[in-house]
């Protein structure tokens, strides 16, 4: 049976964009409470200046295992990958990327 998937987003505090969080890698703007498509996934970084959206979002499977590289500035986020959506689990279990996942408001710290 297949269902729903919790897992752990880590978002980085915006100072660039209009939405007040963004993705700590490619810094692609975050609304809570509202869904990440990885299709859909839009970059203005001048580290990513081709990005035309693709890929996986990227999360923890539990909030044990996430690494913020800052404190300060990143965030974590509970996060779920509905029932259907196509997804990947790393090697080691730790991380999980999936076509689409909602993130919530709820923060862990």
């Amino acid at each position: 049976m297949k269902k729903d998937i919790v897992c752990f987003k880590v978002l980085k505090k915006s100072h660039f964009y209009l939405s007040a969080w963004c993705t700590p890698f490619k810094w692609t703007p975050v609304t809570l409470n509202s869904w990440i498509i990885a299709e859909k996934c839009k970059t203005f970084s001048i580290f990513f200046p081709h990005s035309k959206g693709a890929g996986y979002v990227h999360a923890y499977t539990d909030k044990k295992f996430v690494w913020k590289k800052n404190a300060y500035e990143e965030k974590v986020f509970v996060a779920i990958i509905p029932k259907g959506t196509k997804y990947h689990i790393s090697k080691y279990g730790k991380e999980i990327c999936a076509e689409k996942m909602f993130i919530t408001n709820e923060q862990l710290d």
